[in-house]
């Protein structure tokens, strides 16, 4: 990992070792300070930071006073800045650029690729939060190979993770109870099992872990279309 190359752009950025693919496809994250980053997705950017602005929603949205927060990102926005993003998600066809007011996330398959952004953005590097990056041409390999990284040995070879999606009672019921029955054959996370419980018909992050693959094509078989991946899990040779 070159640590050398981001210290120098800024003290203040975070550094942080990737462990699994972002998106089965990405080994590099960079997050990006960038208030009001939701309105690259609209024509007229200012345009619409205007609105938000002028039209102030005080709603109370998931315990929090979303348009007060969202007027703030808006007013606190840097017009040229927002503009310089736009145009590295419409003109950089090799990235993907995430936006999450009030920051942006980009990510890229290779060092070159990150080094690039960083290079595009130029005065911009001041807006750097954190870098997530693999730790060794080892780490890179495995991380290629759609492997996990975990720190230490791991009592489970497989983490399988399901795709957020409508899974109604009745048939998470029946999922849930098949996991009980194999015992220390899965683990059960305990935010799994809560919202394989809970009474609306939606799961979203719900995983568990596993030695036998063939748990999962029990799975396929009680619902097609459940099982969003399935990651082994490795740790580096030098942990």
């Amino acid at each position: 990992m070159d640590t050398l190359y981001w210290k120098r752009l800024s003290e203040s950025i975070q550094i942080a070792n990737t462990t699994k693919q972002f998106y089965s496809k990405y080994l590099y994250k960079m997050v990006l300070n960038a208030p009001g980053c939701k309105s690259i997705a609209d024509n007229d950017i200012a345009s619409s930071l205007s609105y938000r602005t002028l039209h102030s929603r005080t709603v109370n949205y998931g315990g929090s006073w979303y348009g007060a927060r969202d007027t703030r990102f808006a007013s606190e926005a840097d017009l040229a800045w927002l503009e310089l993003l736009k145009n590295l998600k419409l003109s950089n066809p090799d990235i993907k650029v995430r936006c999450e007011e009030p920051k942006v996330q980009v990510y890229a398959a290779d060092e070159d690729t990150i080094k690039q952004v960083v290079a595009y953005i130029g005065e911009y590097v001041k807006h750097i939060l954190e870098i997530h990056v693999p730790e060794s041409d080892q780490a890179r390999k495995l991380l290629g190979e759609n492997k996990t990284i975990v720190t230490k040995r791991p009592k489970y070879q497989w983490k399988v993770s399901f795709a957020e999606k409508r899974c109604d009672h009745a048939l998470r019921k029946n999922i849930l109870n098949y996991l009980k029955q194999l015992d220390d054959l899965v683990k059960i996370p305990k935010s799994t099992e809560e919202q394989f419980t809970r009474p609306n018909d939606w799961i979203w992050g719900c995983y568990i872990y596993t030695n036998d693959l063939g748990v999962t094509d029990m799975l396929r078989l009680i619902y097609p279309g459940l099982i969003r991946e399935v990651s082994e899990l490795v740790q580096l040779d030098n942990k």
